[in-house]
C-alpha cells in the first residue's frame, strides 16, 4: 500500500513553492507593461505615426529583409492561433489564414474611472486599419484591456463601483461598436488572488454576463503569469466566466533580475548560483494550468523576442549577470543579425533555447536567449501532446520580415500538419528533468504516409504501479493496446502497424521519476503529393515535393486551392478537399487516374469537379461527396472500375459513379459520361444517382470491345439510375457476361437511345421520347 504520507508533504512543497513563486511573479509584470509605456509615450502623437517612433525611440524597427525563409503553404486552422497586435503597429507581414483571433492592444483602463487613458487610440479602434483587415478575413478580433498594480491601481479600481461599471459598459460597447468578438483581460500585479480576489471574481462574472448576452457568440479571455497557473484560488472561480485562459509563457528570466536565462524555458533551466528556486518552466505551469481549468480552456503563448544579458563568468551555464537584462531583441532582429551577435547559435541541452555568447564593443562578455524555430517546436510538441486549445504569441510583428514562424503554424495548427517521419519524445520534464504529478495526456502520432510506426527507448522510469505509459496501434485509446508499462525496466521496441500510434500518460499526486526518452521512427507508404497553391497541374511550384505527381501517387487537393488540368496528367488516388476545384476546360488536357492493369484507383470530390471539355478517364471509381459539386458540361468522363477480377476491380458494393451531392449542386448538362464495363460485384452498380441528366447529355454504356464479366445480373443497369437520361448509347459487345443493360427504376431517355451491340432490357417502366 502506499504511503498514506506521502501525498501531504508533497501537497505542503507546492503550497509553498507556489506562493513564493506567485510573490515573485506579482512583484513584476509582462513583456505588455513595456509596450504599454511605450505606448503612454506616444500617445500624443497619431497613430499612424507609432511605428516610425518605436524605431526612433525604442529601437523596434521594422526589418525590410524580405521573406527568405519558404514560403507558407496554408491550410485551415484546426487549432486557436492567438495573436496580440500593438497600436499603430504594421500588419502587412500577418498571414490571416493561420490566425484565429487577433487582440488589440490595447485600452489602457484608468483605475480611477474605468475610462480608457487613451481615448483617441480607443475611438479609432472600430475603423483601424488591421481590424477591418482581421474581421474581412474571418479572424476573431478581441480588445486587451490592461491594467497593472504598479503601486495602488488595483486598490483604486476594486474599491470603485463605478469605474467597474464604466470599464464594462465601454469594453461591450467598443467591442460592438467594431464588430469584435472577444474581450481580453491582462491585469496583473499583486493581490489578484488575494487582496482583490473576491472583487476580481465579480467584476470578471459581471463582465462575462454582460459581454455573452450582448454579443452572441464572443469570448472572455484571461492572461496568466505563470505563477498564478497553479492558484486555485484565483482560476477555480474564474471558471464559468472565463472561456480561455492564455498563459504567458515567458519571461521567465526577466528584464529587472541579475540571472541570464531563456525567456521561455520549456523545461527546466539549471539554477545559478545565488539563484536556489530557480524560475520554473512552461511545461509545468502548463500542467498546473490544464489540471485546474482544463486542456480545451488552455492556451499557450510564445515570445517572438529574447532578452540580453552581461555576465562576469563568459559563456557558462548557468551564467552570473554583473547587470540585468541589458536589451530585448525581437525575432526578426535576432534573424537579420546586423550586428553579427547572433551568427553561432548554440542550443541549452535542459531547455533546448538557443543562447549566443559574446563580447560586446566594450568587450564585456554578453549572453543572449531567444526561442528559434527549434525551440519553439518543442512548445508546439507539449501543445499537440498536452491537447490544449491552441497556442497563442506576443507579440504579432515581431518576426516581421521573416516567414519561419508562420510555417510553425501551419506546420503545427492547421489540418495538415507536418509530422516529422522521426523524432524524440519526452515526458513533460524534458531530456532531464522529472515528469510532473497530476499528469493525464494522450496524443497520437501520425506520419503522412506512414506505413507502421517504430518507438524505441532509450530511458524509463515511472513510480512503479502508480505512473504508467500505454501504447496503441491506431488513432485514440480505444485502438488495440500494444502495451502498458511502470517501473523502470526499458520495454522492448514497439511497432504500430496501422501506420499511427496513440500514446497515453498518467501521473499520480505524489512521487515523480525521470520519465521516459524514447525515439520513432517510420515506415512509409508511397508519397502522397499536396498541393501548396493554386495553379496548373503541370506546374512543380505547386506541389509540395515540387515535381509533379505520376501515375501511382496519392494526390490531395487541399482547400481552397484551384487546379487547372492544362496538359496530360496522370495521378493513382486524387481527392479533392472541401473548398478545393479542379477545371478540366480545353480539349488539349486529360487527366488519367489509375491504370488500365489494377482497376481499384479512385477519385473522391468533397470540393468541386467541373469539366467543360477534355477527357478524364478513372480506372476505378468516381465518388462525389455530399459537400461537393459537380459540373459536366462538355468533354469526356470515363470510368472504368472492371478489370474481371475481383483482386483488381472495384470492390463489391462500391459503385463506378456515385452521388451524394446536394441539390443543386449535381449538373450534367452536356457531354458524355462513359463506362467501358459494368462493375464486377453483384452487389455494386453503375450509377448511383438521384438528379436527372440534362437534354444534351450523353450516357455511353460500354465500348464495343471489352467484354469483362459482371456478377450484377442488371449489367450496366440497377434501381439506383435517375429518372432521366439525355442521350443513351449502349455498345456492351455481347449480351453475355451480363454486359446489358436493365432498369430497375423508372427511366426517360429524352433525346435518343442507340443499341450498337448488349440488350436493352425493361425492368421497371422505360420511355424514349425521341
Amino acid at each position: 500500500m502506499k504511503n498514506a504520507m506521502k501525498p501531504i508533504g508533497f501537497f505542503s512543497i507546492i503550497v509553498c513553492c507556489c506562493i513564493n513563486k506567485i510573490l515573485a511573479q506579482e512583484n513584476r509584470f509582462s513583456p505588455a507593461y513595456e509596450e504599454l509605456l511605450h505606448q503612454r509615450a506616444m500617445y500624443a502623437y497619431p497613430a499612424e505615426k507609432w511605428d516610425s517612433l518605436r524605431c526612433v525611440w525604442f529601437d523596434e524597427c521594422i526589418v525590410k529583409t524580405p521573406a527568405i525563409s519558404n514560403a507558407v503553404n496554408n491550410c485551415p486552422l484546426a487549432k486557436r492561433m492567438f495573436g496580440w497586435h500593438a497600436i499603430g503597429g504594421v500588419s502587412s507581414s500577418y498571414q490571416w489564414s493561420l490566425m484565429s483571433d487577433l487582440s488589440y492592444f490595447s485600452y489602457d483602463a484608468d483605475p480611477a474611472t474605468g475610462n480608457p487613458k487613451n481615448p483617441t487610440q480607443m475611438n479609432g479602434f472600430a475603423t483601424d486599419a488591421t481590424v477591418l483587415a482581421a474581421i474581412a478575413n474571418n479572424v476573431r478580433v478581441n480588445l486587451c484591456v490592461t491594467l497593472f498594480n504598479n503601486t495602488n491601481e488595483f486598490s483604486t479600481f476594486f474599491s470603485s463601483s463605478s469605474a467597474q461599471t464604466t470599464l464594462i459598459n465601454n469594453l461591450v460597447s467598443d467591442v460592438a461598436a467594431a464588430n469584435a468578438k472577444g474581450i481580453n483581460i491582462d491585469f496583473e500585479g499583486s493581490g489578484l488572488s488575494s487582496t482583490y480576489l473576491s472583487q476580481f471574481t465579480a467584476f470578471m462574472s459581471t463582465l462575462s454576463t454582460q459581454l455573452h448576452s450582448t454579443i452572441p457568440g464572443s469570448e472572455l479571455t484571461i492572461d496568466l503569469q505563470g505563477g498564478y497557473a497553479a492558484s486555485s484560488a484565483l482560476l477555480t472561480p474564474l471558471l464559468s466566466s472565463v472561456d480561455y485562459f492564455i498563459l504567458m509563457g515567458y519571461d521567465y528570466y526577466w528584464n529587472g533580475q541579475f540571472y541570464p536565462g531563456p525567456i521561455a524555458p520549456t523545461y527546466l533551466f539549471p539554477l545559478a548560483a545565488g539563484d536556489p528556486n530557480g524560475h520554473g518552466s512552461v511545461s509545468n505551469d502548463l500542467n498546473n494550468l490544464i489540471k485546474l481549468v482544463g486542456a480545451d480552456k488552455s492556451i499557450l503563448a510564445m515570445p517572438y523576442y529574447g532578452r540580453r544579458w552581461r555576465t562576469t563568468n563568459g559563456c557558462v551555464i548557468p551564467a552570473a549577470g554583473n547587470a540585468a537584462a541589458i536589451s530585448t531583441q525581437t525575432y526578426a532582429q535576432f534573424r537579420q543579425n546586423s550586428n553579427g551577435y547572433y551568427s553561432n547559435t548554440l542550443r541549452e541541452a535542459n531547455t533546448f533555447n538557443a543562447y549566443h555568447c559574446f563580447n560586446d564593443v566594450s568587450a564585456v562578455p554578453n549572453q543572449q536567449f531567444i526561442d528559434d524555430t527549434f525551440s519553439l517546436q518543442k512548445k508546439y510538441n507539449i501543445i499537440l501532446q498536452r491537447g490544449i486549445a491552441g497556442a497563442a504569441v506576443w507579440r504579432l510583428g515581431y518576426d516581421a520580415g521573416y516567414n519561419d514562424c508562420w510555417n510553425l503554424v501551419n506546420n503545427n495548427l492547421s489540418t495538415c500538419p507536418v509530422i516529422p517521419l522521426t523524432d524524440t519524445l519526452y515526458d513533460m520534464g524534458g531530456p532531464t528533468g522529472s515528469y510532473h504529478n497530476a499528469e493525464n495526456y494522450t496524443f497520437t502520432i501520425a506520419p503522412p504516409n506512414a506505413a507502421s510506426v517504430n518507438l524505441s527507448f532509450i530511458n524509463f522510469d515511472l513510480e512503479n504501479g502508480f505512473d504508467s505509459l500505454w501504447i496503441y496501434n491506431g488513432t485514440s485509446t480505444a485502438s488495440p493496446l500494444i502495451g502498458n508499462f511502470s517501473g523502470n525496466t526499458i520495454p522492448p521496441n514497439l511497432t504500430a502497424n496501422s501506420g499511427t500510434m496513440t500514446i497515453r500518460f498518467h501521473s499520480d499526486n505524489a512521487t515523480v521519476k525521470t520519465g521516459y526518452k524514447a525515439v520513432y521512427t517510420t515506415t512509409l507508404l508511397p508519397a502522397i503529393f499536396r498541393t501548396i497553391a493554386s495553379g496548373n497541374w503541370s506546374d512543380p511550384a505547386i506541389w509540395n515535393y515540387g515535381t509533379i505527381p505520376g501515375s501511382t501517387d496519392t494526390v490531395v487537393i487541399m482547400p481552397a486551392h484551384v487546379i487547372a488540368i492544362d496538359a496530360t496528367a496522370v495521378a493513382g488516388n486524387i481527392y479533392i478537399s472541401n473548398t478545393a476545384t479542379v477545371n478540366i476546360n480545353n480539349n488539349i488536357s486529360s487527366l488519367t487516374v489509375g491504370n488500365n492493369i489494377s482497376k481499384t484507383k479512385d477519385l473522391v470530390c468533397d470540393g468541386t469537379l467541373n469539366i467543360s471539355d477534355g477527357n478524364m478517364r478513372i480506372y476505378g471509381d468516381l465518388n462525389l461527396k455530399s459537400g461537393s459539386h459537380f459540373a459536366l458540361s462538355g468533354g469526356q468522363l470515363i470510368i472504368d472500375g472492371n478489370n474481371a477480377v475481383a483482386a483488381a476491380s472495384v470492390a463489391d458494393g462500391q459503385n463506378l459513379f456515385t452521388v451524394n451531392c446536394l441539390p443543386g449542386d449535381f449538373i450534367f448538362s452536356a457531354g458524355i459520361l462513359k463506362f467501358i464495363d459494368p462493375p464486377l460485384g453483384a452487389n455494386s452498380q453503375t450509377i448511383s444517382c438521384q438528379y436527372n441528366f440534362g437534354l444534351n447529355s450523353k450516357v455511353v454504356f460500354g465500348d464495343g470491345l471489352s467484354i469483362n464479366v459482371s456478377s450484377n445480373p442488371n449489367g450496366f443497369g440497377g434501381n439506383l439510375l435517375p429518372a432521366q437520361f439525355g442521350q443513351m448509347v449502349l455498345d456492351g459487345t455481347t449480351a453475355g457476361n451480363n454486359r446489358i443493360f436493365k432498369n430497375l427504376s423508372p427511366l426517360i431517355i429524352k433525346t435518343s437511345c442507340e443499341i450498337k451491340s448488349g440488350n436493352l432490357v425493361q425492368g421497371a417502366p422505360l420511355e424514349i421520347s425521341q
